[in-house]
């Protein structure tokens, strides 16, 4: 079955830290120091701020940490969140849960809110649409919104439905009034990428990456892997 993940809203983070001490601080992996979400009361590190979270950095640090403990249901759980934003469904599933079958509460409520964003994959689009009629959307949201992005608030546009060259104006037009949104620079990037314009493309992904939107750096890195083909 192919899996999609639809926004990385459902990742429902409580940014508040926690004041008392961290006795084991030193003894902290990477994967704890990195890799810790809010809403994970058996954490044993302060959770990441969302626009501080990493997956691509969180996933290596996990797996690294799962060698040497590879029974431990936390690292299964980070590892699994991270892999979720870095479109790995496959992957996701099978440590998220490993971890709920090892009682790790953050992984079910995981689990139950990636069952609800995939009843509504599968209910279309019509619900989507009805909850945001009452929300106005940037035409660079309406029609530049593509599937591999977690964070777009568009509805996902289809690809032969995507008009490149109709994306590029609005998303420049987007830009306009708001110029260090880097959903705009991603979604221009992308349409700049489909009409050839392959360096002003690259400009405004590595805008985006540059400000952790992780659609750019994926997009990026697999520009990488192809020009190296």
């Amino acid at each position: 079955m192919k899996v999609y993940f639809g926004s990385v809203g459902f990742l429902v983070l409580f940014l508040s830290f926690f004041n008392a001490p961290l006795a084991a601080a030193k003894s902290l992996t990477l994967c704890d120091e990195i890799g810790s979400l809010g809403f994970d009361d058996a954490r044993v590190s302060r959770p990441v701020p969302i626009e501080d979270y990493n997956p691509f950095d969180v996933a290596p640090a996990c797996e690294k940490a799962l060698v040497a403990e590879p029974e431990n249901p936390r690292f299964h759980f980070q590892l699994g969140v991270a892999m979720a934003l870095l479109l790995n469904p496959d992957k996701a599933l099978e440590h998220l849960e490993i971890a709920a079958a090892k009682d790790y509460d953050a992984a079910h409520k995981f689990l139950k809110m990636f069952d609800k964003k995939m009843a509504e994959q599968m209910n279309g689009s019509s619900s989507q649409s009805a909850d945001n009629s009452d929300t106005v959307l940037d035409q660079c949201d309406r029609i530049g919104a593509i599937p591999i992005d977690t964070r777009s608030v568009g509805q996902p546009v289809p690809h032969k439905e995507y008009n490149a060259q109709a994306v590029e104006v609005a998303c420049r037009k987007a830009l306009e009034a708001n110029p260090d949104n880097p959903r705009f620079h991603f979604q221009l990037g992308m349409a700049l990428l489909g009409t050839g314009k392959v360096s002003d493309a690259l400009d405004h992904l590595k805008f985006a990456a540059d400000n952790n939107y992780v659609a750019a750096r994926l997009a990026l890195a697999k520009f990488d892997e192809n020009m190296g083909k």
